[in-house]
């Protein structure tokens, strides 16, 4: 009897075994998130066989020094790699394994690709900048601010959103005088009848892409949000409507224009942050007192943006940021830009190279001086960590932090609560610091 149930055990033991989904097993050697120049890096890894699995299916393994490809190849799934590289100069080194086909494309599992990597950062705080600011880079930012004042404020549009009286929160729809293209668009949540200056003001701006903002109440009686829609379109429309837009008049928007510092998309994208930031201001329930701005990658970029333009900013958190270190191709030691990557090694356009220094994040960062969090994930290939690096050297804050994730991609890095929870904390803490003042 013993004989048949330790029998069946071991063929339910050995059952899981096989039905166990693939994963990524990786390590690095040093385990260190940075390090000093001369050190001898090594990477082990491999990807796990198990269930669901095609049989075309295969690891490739790509290796990278700032951002640029420098080893790639296939092996077995099982099968373990080991890569080893000196790394020499500040900069970054990562490898990644990701489960595809016999076309390099990634086999999903659950929905979901297989992947996995990890990197390293050495001496990040000497990672000079690519290029040198322009010398007129204050004065044409002042000309816009200027621009700006030729547009009163005024609520174009204020639309109550789900109409609840007895709701504790408020949530509005409104659209904001601006220059430029399009209004200024977001959606505004506050405690409903909160009296005048009684309330901290919190400014989120969206990542790449076309969608509607929405409602960011989570902080409840604490503050007022304003979720600003990054293209100044309609917000709460049906999908069809954002995907029509996506894939017409705004498909590959951040292109547009990349030869003219003021015909660029983004020039108007910058002027509406700078009167979000006016428009919270002028409501009567901000307490005068705190003005958090907060985004990630695309939104990294506008938070950057409102901070450098606007001093009465109290703390900055910028995720993944985009648009940094647009002229990294062209250093003496060629790196990986940030989003959209305006243009590559050969950087034929001129115009395109003097229009981008205009809208890098780090030619913005010596402006900054308020409480600052900059976040990168050491497997991101769409916003570098050089170039994040580069915007955090520049930051002149003396009140600033870097948070490095050794194995974050783009997306994960944004998500990983446990990453983020004492950016979360301090964010709640400041929110809170005008309640005692």
């Amino acid at each position: 009897m013993l004989k048949k149930i330790f029998g069946f055990i071991a063929i339910l033991f050995t059952f899981i075994l096989l039905s166990a989904p693939p994963q990524a097993i990786i390590a690095m050697t040093p385990a260190e998130t940075v390090v000093t120049p001369g050190t001898v890096v090594r990477f082990s890894g491999k990807i796990t066989n198990g269930d669901q699995i095609p049989g075309n299916a295969r690891v490739f393994y790509e290796e990278y020094v700032d951002g640029i490809r420098k080893r790639m190849g296939h092996i077995a799934l099982d099968e373990e790699i080991t890569l080893e590289r000196t790394m020499c100069n500040p900069g970054w080194y990562m490898v990644r394994l990701r489960l595809v086909d016999e076309n390099n494309r990634d086999i999903h599992i659950g929905g979901k690709p297989v992947s996995g990597g990890r990197g390293v950062m050495i001496n990040p705080q000497n990672i000079p900048a690519s290029s040198a600011r322009p010398a007129d880079f204050d004065e044409f930012w002042n000309s816009r601010r200027a621009l700006l004042d030729t547009v009163p404020i005024r609520e174009l549009e204020r639309r109550e959103v789900g109409n609840d009286p007895q709701s504790r929160l408020a949530v509005y729809d409104v659209k904001v005088s601006c220059p430029g293209s399009r209004p200024v668009s977001g959606i505004l949540t506050m405690p409903r009848n909160a009296p005048d200056r009684s309330l901290p003001a919190f400014v989120f701006f969206q990542g790449a892409g076309v969608s509607t903002a929405v409602s960011y109440g989570g902080f409840g009686r604490h503050a007022m949000t304003f979720m600003v829609n990054a293209h100044g379109i309609d917000n709460l429309r049906e999908r069809s409507y954002y995907q029509e837009l996506a894939n017409g008049s705004l498909r590959n928007y951040a292109h547009f224009n990349k030869n003219d510092r003021e015909k660029i998309y983004f020039h108007d994208m910058f002027l509406r942050v700078m009167r979000a930031l006016e428009y919270v201001k002028s409501l009567p329930q901000w307490n005068g007192q705190i003005l958090i701005v907060r985004g990630g990658s695309q939104g990294g970029a506008q938070a950057i943006v409102a901070a450098a333009m606007d001093p009465q900013v109290t703390l900055l958190i910028a995720e993944v940021l985009a648009m940094s270190d647009h002229n990294g191709f062209k250093h003496r030691i060629p790196r990986r830009c940030g989003w959209p990557t305006f243009y590559g090694f050969d950087a034929s356009d001129q115009d395109v190279v003097r229009t981008a220094s205009y809208y890098d994040m780090v030619n913005f960062a010596s402006r900054i001086r308020c409480e600052a969090y900059i976040t990168t994930g050491l497997t991101d290939l769409v916003c570098p960590p050089n170039g994040v690096a580069c915007v955090f050297n520049a930051l002149v804050s003396e009140n600033k932090h870097f948070l490095i994730h050794p194995t974050g991609d783009h997306a994960g890095t944004q998500l990983d609560r446990a990453f983020l929870q004492n950016v979360m904390n301090r964010l709640t803490a400041h929110l809170r610091e005008s309640d005692n003042n």
